[in-house]
């Protein structure tokens, strides 16, 4: 519970209107999912997430505990934590995208004219040789078959079996 506590005290510093968005949510949470959330990492994010999100709270509240589980999980795959991304405050009526967790977009990855280095060429891709069209059976060439594969296809167009005994 201490370790909880401080991850509230840190998102009550670093999002504004954490408190009043928490505590408007009144939602009795399911005993799998509030196990799952006071052992993550992100239990301040999760309970911001759900307080802004009635419909995924009703969607955990349908399900059986073990799903309930696997959607908590995905629910916080997707969301950034606090320390690294400030919340905005709701303003003039226009809240942040639920997608990034009222995080500001990040920054777009430098261009070659930024750092001077060109983008390296993406590689071709290498042919694909078939070994079977359709029916028939397509062989290697003779040039890339080694000795056993030789006479095996010499042994087949000729009918014969070198490695069968005869007696005298």
């Amino acid at each position: 519970m201490r370790v909880a506590a401080s991850r509230i005290a840190h998102a009550l510093e670093v999002v504004p209107d954490y408190r009043e968005v928490t505590g408007a949510c009144d939602w009795v949470t399911p005993p799998a999912v509030a196990g799952y959330m006071q052992e993550s990492e992100m239990f301040a994010e999760l309970g911001y997430y759900l307080a802004q999100h009635p419909e995924a709270r009703e969607k955990l509240t349908g399900l059986t505990p073990a799903k309930q589980l696997v959607e908590i999980g995905k629910i916080e795959s997707t969301l950034q934590p606090f320390s690294t991304a400030k919340v905005e405050k709701v303003t003039n009526g226009v809240k942040p995208s639920p997608s990034s967790n009222g995080a500001e977009p990040s920054h777009a990855e430098p261009t070659a004219s930024d750092t001077g280095i060109a983008p390296s060429k993406p590689r071709a891709a290498a042919p694909i040789k078939p070994l079977t069209s359709g029916s028939a059976v397509v062989e290697k060439p003779e040039s890339e078959m080694d000795g056993r594969e030789a006479l095996a296809k010499w042994q087949r167009s000729r009918g014969v079996n070198l490695n069968r005994r005869s007696r005298h």
